[in-house]
C-alpha cells in the first residue's frame, strides 16, 4: 500500500474495500483505533443476548 500510488486500484485488485486496506495498515503501524460501534454491531449483540 505504501508503494502503491492508487489505493482504490489496489483495493479492486485485492477484492477488498478501501477501508480494509487502511485498517490493515493501521494495525501494522500500531496506530489501530478501536472500531466505531455501528448500529449493526449493536443490533447483533442484542440479538446474541436474546
Amino acid at each position: 500500500m505504501n508503494a502503491c500510488g492508487n489505493v482504490v486500484g489496489l483495493a479492486k485488485e485485492l477484492d477488498v474495500r478501501r477501508r480494509v486496506l487502511y485498517n490493515w495498515r493501521d494495525r501494522m503501524d500500531g496506530t489501530d483505533h478501536p472500531p466505531i460501534r455501528t448500529r449493526e454491531l449493536i443490533l447483533r449483540k442484542q440479538i446474541t443476548k436474546l
